[in-house]
């Protein structure tokens, strides 16, 4: 399962029930849309290792604004976004058991996720997917 609540019951119930039945679980997957803190995606990310001790995959990750009503009172500008972009991924990279992430493609209009946008409406890059697509 992928889940933006890794540590949660459900999930660790499903992980030991997981390991009850002989079953495998290669890696575990993780979502995460908080704000542009690096820190605490990398504490996140540390947490839910240390907790299954099996690789990471984030699976889906951007920066949210769970509050804003639209793209324009997003309280997160791109410019910051990118500046979180920029600290994240090298640190994501240094993590030996992170093995996977994949920033999450939200449109330009989406209230809570616009500022995160990869693409614009015609296709082209945003300078946050410039830099994504040149980091990889």
């Amino acid at each position: 399962p992928g889940a933006v609540h890794p540590d949660n019951e459900w999930m660790q119930e499903f992980m030991r029930k997981a390991k009850e039945q002989n079953l495998r679980v290669d890696f575990v997957t993780m979502h995460w849309y908080g704000g542009p803190n690096a820190d605490s995606l990398i504490q996140r990310v540390k947490k839910v290792h240390q907790m299954y001790g099996k690789p990471i995959w984030i699976t889906e990750f951007a920066v949210g604004d769970w509050n804003a009503k639209s793209a324009a009172e997003n309280r997160h500008s791109p410019q910051k976004v990118l500046r979180f972009m920029q600290e994240v991924l090298p640190r994501l990279d240094e993590l030996d058991y992170v093995e996977r992430y994949c920033w999450f493609p939200a449109g330009e209009s989406n209230a809570a996720l616009g500022t995160s946008a990869l693409f614009r409406k015609d296709g082209s890059l945003t300078p946050l997917g410039e830099f994504y697509k040149s980091h990889r």
